[in-house]
């Protein structure tokens, strides 16, 4: 499995919307965990970093058709007013989140080696939906297998005890 081929078909179709998940941000705190996610039935990961998706993730996932949720990359990030921070989540994707007034916009890219940075969609929802609970979903079939499935999750950033 070549997770580097992660965006290769972001075009695809929009596995989920919006849905509900564990963790608040305090007022006015933009802080968010962006996860690079892997969805199978098969009972290991393909790669040995590849860590399980926390519980709160999993529970939401569960509607969805895979019986596994693995994180291949996971990242908190503050999304900065009116201009753009860019996150890699792997070789082949990248994520851009910024506040526009009350909403987050996300634009998807996807990278290949010495080429521009190649704007797959861009998305935009109510940050204090996020905030309040709810979680950002993108994702699309695996090159590689088209049994299993890339998602993007963007959540509230979890607050330290």
């Amino acid at each position: 499995m070549n997770v580097s081929k992660v965006c290769a078909r972001w075009i695809g179709w929009l596995v989920l919307g919006w849905m509900a998940c564990c963790g608040v941000v305090r007022a006015g705190d933009p802080s968010l965990r962006l996860e690079l996610v892997w969805g199978t039935n098969e009972a290991k990961p393909p790669e040995k970093e590849f860590k399980e998706l926390d519980e709160a993730g999993r529970k939401k996932l569960s509607a969805l058709k895979w019986k596994n949720y693995f994180v291949v990359k996971g990242t908190n990030v503050v999304a900065p007013k009116d201009e753009f921070r860019r996150i890699e989540l792997s070789s082949r994707c990248a994520v851009e989140v910024r506040r526009v007034g009350a909403q987050l916009e996300v634009r998807i890219f996807q990278l290949e080696k010495g080429k521009e940075p190649k704007l797959v969609d861009t998305k935009r929802h109510d940050f204090g939906k996020i905030g309040g609970g709810e979680v950002f979903s993108y994702g699309a079939n695996s090159k590689d297998n088209a049994d299993d499935a890339w998602l993007i999750l963007i959540r509230a950033a979890p607050t330290p005890p």
